[in-house]
């Protein structure tokens, strides 16, 4: 891998004859054909064009029916039937057997930022933040380094999807719908600039703060405030009278057309409210990221159709008067109450755990596929693109897991494959398993 990043360093240095003579000797050496074969695109939707029959499974829909003993065909990349084994017959089939183990749909992991960051404590591979604070322009997904070693632990885990999201500033900037699974960014997105997020300015005082204190970062917290609605607001009448010319008033017009969703990370109830309602004076919607208070506004969420992002569940009540259970029970509880509610993790690294956290939320008041639906199906939805991905339908992408276990089980769950627009993408890649296999065959190994 070290000798690979060198190489693109020489190719990209390098100019006129110099680059044609490093080619040509890459070709000689085979070396260059090597590289084509390691790195190969896994976004293609299934070139081969041959039928794949999956039978004997258990199949979780991602839409909260589960088929025992089903079966699946794929072709050209989609889900061409879904059914109990002997509803269909395909003569010129490849049949893989599966005896009983579990497919699911391809989790989706929303509002992290995988893919933009590598090593928390190391500065210079952080990529998830601009300075300023409107920077509604930003795109994440040129960004995207899918030579990450982080995502391949998320693919084993099944994560297939995830959405790196900017982080800095109060408008951040766009995020769009990428595969954990490519050679470059180009072939990892699924959906463009699919969501422009803000970080919604909230004032909320500290116990050790003085009076001047709380009162400077309240006004600083005002203007703050009134510059992103003032922004939002020129940006509306910019949009409606269809001037170009101007790259940040450009940037938010798809939120006005409804082409892009807003994502408001916000604390306080009181935050999104004031959110929710200023944007839908301007005619959007919003989602609401974070969510930590969302029981103490459930009524006002219901009645304006507000999504939610819970990315935090192995946490502390977010007061002392909750129940101490209160981050496990909140999926529950909202979708209890009707609200479309989403599951994922802020992080990195941590995305790896969004099946588990699914599994948390499931022993604490939703069944199993209400559960999976979280991270399956509503993500989808609030995406806007339930109709390529999230559940095992028929003309949906064939994008979907194998696994010998309970998914949401961390004790038992094991992805054994994974299929991405019906190819099956390689697992092997992930360095905490190479590093295990390595140790395993030292220590007690024959």
């Amino acid at each position: 891998m070290i000798y690979f990043d060198k190489i693109i360093l020489l190719l990209r240095g390098s100019k006129g004859n110099t680059q044609m003579h490093l080619l040509k000797h890459l070709f000689r050496t085979g070396l260059l054909f090597c590289l084509l074969v390691v790195f190969p695109n896994r976004l293609t939707a299934q070139s081969n064009g041959k039928t794949i029959l999956f039978t004997g499974a258990v199949i979780h829909m991602g839409n909260g029916v589960v088929i025992e003993n089903g079966m699946m065909a794929i072709q050209g990349g989609k889900i061409i039937h879904v059914g109990v084994v002997g509803s269909a017959f395909f003569k010129t089939a490849e049949v893989i057997e599966l005896n009983g183990k579990h497919v699911y749909p391809g989790l989706i992991a929303l509002c992290n930022y995988a893919g933009l960051n590598e090593i928390d404590a190391a500065k210079p591979t952080h990529d998830f933040a601009e300075t300023g604070e409107l920077n509604p322009n930003v795109r994440s997904l040129i960004a995207y380094n899918c030579d990450s070693r982080i995502l391949p632990t998320l693919l084993c885990n099944g994560v297939v999807y995830t959405q790196p999201t900017p982080q800095g500033g109060v408008v951040s900037g766009s995020s769009s719908l990428m595969t954990t699974s490519c050679s470059n960014w180009q072939d990892g997105v699924v959906c463009s600039d699919i969501g422009l997020h803000i970080n919604w300015p909230e004032f909320i005082p500290y116990a050790r703060w003085s009076e001047a204190d709380a009162a400077e970062a309240k006004k600083h917290i005002d203007a703050q405030l009134a510059k992103l609605k003032t922004f939002f607001s020129e940006a509306k009448i910019y949009s409606d009278s269809r001037q170009t010319g101007e790259s940040k008033f450009d940037a938010v017009r798809p939120v006005f057309s409804g082409k892009q969703k807003v994502f408001v990370s916000a604390v306080l109830g009181s935050s999104i409210i004031e959110a929710v309602l200023f944007f839908k004076s301007l005619g959007v919607s919003v989602v609401w990221v974070g969510a930590k208070n969302a029981l103490s506004v459930v009524s006002f969420l219901k009645e304006n159709k507000v999504a939610v992002v819970l990315q935090t569940l192995h946490r502390l009540p977010a007061s002392g008067q909750a129940e101490i259970n209160e981050p496990f029970t909140e999926a529950a509880s909202l979708a209890k109450a009707g609200i479309v509610c989403c599951i994922s993790n802020r992080g990195s690294w941590e995305v790896r755990n969004l099946p588990f956290n699914a599994g948390t939320a499931a022993a604490y008041g939703l069944t199993k596929e209400e559960a999976l639906m979280m991270v399956t199906r509503n993500p989808a939805q609030v995406l806007g693109v339930d109709s390529l991905i999230g559940s095992l339908q028929n003309g949906r992408l064939a994008t979907l897991l194998i696994c010998s276990g309970d998914l949401l089980n961390m004790v038992e769950s094991k992805v054994e494959r994974v299929f991405i627009n019906g190819d099956e993408a390689s697992l092997t890649d992930n360095p905490q398993f190479q590093l295990y296999k390595k140790f395993d065959q030292k220590y007690f190994g024959q």
